[in-house]
């Protein structure tokens, strides 16, 4: 199932989905792999394929920022978590956009220069 096609599923369903892989078994993708990187940059969306939809997004995006100086990075619900980041660093730019919560954690986390997996 593509990442477009996740979208024309109920609500409920797509909720408990995440519940069920998402809580403290995401794991993520070893730095020192040459695939990760370039497969995770393939997942990205350009921001003009989502429309603006209140404080969200339509389809539902996770944005990776680059903050301060660019030595940090931070994810969360796009562009709710942009705004965020603007107000508490006075700087954020988006990187990456994603219709995956996990690509979003694993993108940072490779940008942060993190390998593992998060604890259970």
């Amino acid at each position: 199932m593509s990442s477009f096609d996740s979208t024309k599923r109920l609500l409920p369903e797509i909720l408990a989905e995440g519940m069920q892989t998402n809580v403290g078994k995401v794991t993520m993708p070893d730095r020192n792999s040459e695939d990760q990187f370039p497969s995770l940059v393939s997942r990205g969306i350009a921001p003009t394929s989502v429309a603006i939809d209140g404080l969200l997004t339509k389809p539902r995006t996770w944005g990776v920022y680059e903050v301060g100086s660019g030595k940090r990075h931070r994810m969360g619900n796009h562009p709710v978590r942009h705004e965020e980041l603007i107000r508490e660093t006075g700087s954020a730019r988006l990187l990456y956009l994603y219709l995956s919560k996990s690509d979003a954690e694993a993108m940072k986390a490779l940008l942060n220069g993190w390998s593992g997996s998060l604890p259970t």
